[in-house]
């Protein structure tokens, strides 16, 4: 074996598909082929609908008064933004206090996505 010229491929006169070769064998074997596709998607969409679901979540809006829920170092309690400028560009002021705003966004929520 020289390791300048290595062996070529052979090549052969019958390397080629012949596709209605080969879509009258798959017609022949429909029966099988949409059997089995059948009974797979039925065993599937069963599965899928008798399985019990995994994953579960929960969410706490009204946390009880503790220690945790107290303020800590570094919350900021309140806030001064300076919203001149939105007034002046849209005729738009906010009023509606953190407070509302965070009950309303979450009934929204619940009500929007269950």
């Amino acid at each position: 074996m020289d390791p300048q010229n290595p062996p070529q491929p052979a090549h052969y006169a019958d390397d080629e598909i012949d596709l209605f070769e080969l879509f009258k064998s798959l017609w022949k074997e429909k029966v099988l082929i949409v059997g089995t596709t059948f009974v797979i998607t039925l065993l599937r969409g069963g599965y899928a609908f008798l399985a019990k679901p995994t994953y579960e979540v929960s969410v706490k809006l009204n946390p009880q008064a503790s220690e945790a829920a107290q303020i800590q170092p570094g919350d900021v309690p309140d806030t001064y933004a300076d919203v001149t400028d939105l007034v002046k560009e849209s005729d738009y002021k906010p009023n509606t206090s953190i407070k509302d705003g965070i009950a309303n966004f979450a009934k929204w929520f619940t009500e929007f996505y269950g």
